[in-house]
């Protein structure tokens, strides 16, 4: 899901905001939108009763369209695109490696997650892969009432959590693991200039990221190999309060990776602050967890990465899912460039 907007400031600066929960519906060419009628027969075929179902698309999602069904109890069925659709490389299958990483978060972590109810790889009733899962309760992080500096520290526990989970290989495990961190970071830089190529595109600020890459390969080596969600924004955690208690959800993990745990301090605090000001997050990740984050030049260079990644990402993607000027391109183009800033400025300096 990524960045959902930017703000720009009065001194024409722009400043990463959580433009995360949107009363609109995010429109995208890789969106599988059946009929009402489809969807019915859909949820017969999960053997749910669909009689007088009403059906409402949610906006948040970039990629997969994902309903709300008002059965007994509600769901909330995912469809991803249809296999004709042009989608970058790590996100082919992304609906089958959304499967595999809630199985990972739930015999691995005591992070709450929705059950899935019912799977179809084939998608024949609506020519693409689908899912029905559980509608966990709750509110949207952003909406929660608990401070902000709760929020921060909860979420930075559960995410030690996921890094307390020791990989045996990194990167993406739809396009093949690597014996390291390195390796699977420029080879997913190369694999986004490729998707670039393939829509008559290149990236300049691209190709500089992956020399950086290769100049700093030693560092990039250095990084251990962790569970990774890398997509923590507040549109990706519930919260849910009974009786004074607030509880937490994750959903949507689809983007997650085998990796360098830096990659999940982006999403942590302010997008725009560095690392060494993320204190809070980083004081209630460490105490939990057996792989602590440190920040020293290693960590700082690998943070710019993970910030270089994510604008070559929002950079590339643009291509696949929006029309020029829509809503969802100035997203990413405006997410891209603070990122890309801020990535560059820290690898400048070494």
């Amino acid at each position: 899901m990524y960045f959902r907007g930017f703000l720009v400031d009065k001194m024409g600066g722009c400043a990463m905001i959580a433009l995360e929960r949107s009363d609109q519906n995010m429109k995208s060419k890789t969106k599988t939108l059946p009929t009402d009628a489809v969807l019915r027969d859909m949820l017969k075929q999960a053997g749910l009763d669909s009689a007088g179902v009403q059906f409402r698309l949610l906006g948040d999602g970039m990629f997969n369209a994902v309903f709300a069904a008002e059965t007994n109890p509600p769901v909330v069925m995912k469809i991803a695109p249809r296999p004709q659709v042009p989608v970058m490389t790590y996100e082919r299958d992304m609906l089958a490696t959304e499967l595999y990483w809630y199985d990972q978060i739930r015999q691995h972590t005591e992070i709450t997650v929705p059950d899935i109810l019912y799977s179809d790889p084939a998608g024949n009733l609506c020519g693409a892969p689908w899912v029905v899962m559980e509608r966990l309760p709750g509110v949207h992080r952003d909406k929660c009432p608990l401070p902000s500096a709760e929020k921060h520290r909860r979420t930075a526990e559960m995410v030690a959590q996921i890094h307390n989970v020791s990989g045996t290989g990194y990167g993406y495990v739809q396009n093949g693991l690597y014996e390291n961190w390195a390796d699977a970071y420029i080879s997913m830089i190369e694999n986004l200039l490729a998707d670039a190529r393939r829509m008559g595109k290149t990236s300049r600020r691209g190709q500089r990221l992956l020399a950086y890459a290769r100049q700093y390969r030693a560092v990039l080596a250095t990084a251990p190999c962790v569970m990774v969600n890398f997509d923590l924004w507040s549109s990706n955690i519930l919260c849910h309060t009974v009786d004074g208690q607030t509880r937490f959800a994750w959903i949507d993990p689809e983007r997650s990776l085998w990796g360098d745990p830096v990659l999940d301090f982006l999403s942590l605090e302010s997008f725009t602050a560095p690392l060494d000001k993320k204190t809070l997050s980083l004081a209630a990740h460490n105490a939990l967890c057996r792989v602590p984050v440190q920040v020293n030049r290693e960590t700082r260079l690998r943070y710019a990465f993970a910030q270089g990644l994510l604008a070559l990402i929002q950079e590339v993607e643009k291509y696949y899912r929006f029309t020029p000027l829509s809503q969802g391109w100035m997203v990413d183009i405006g997410g891209a460039s603070v990122a890309y800033k801020a990535a560059f400025a820290a690898l400048r300096r070494g």
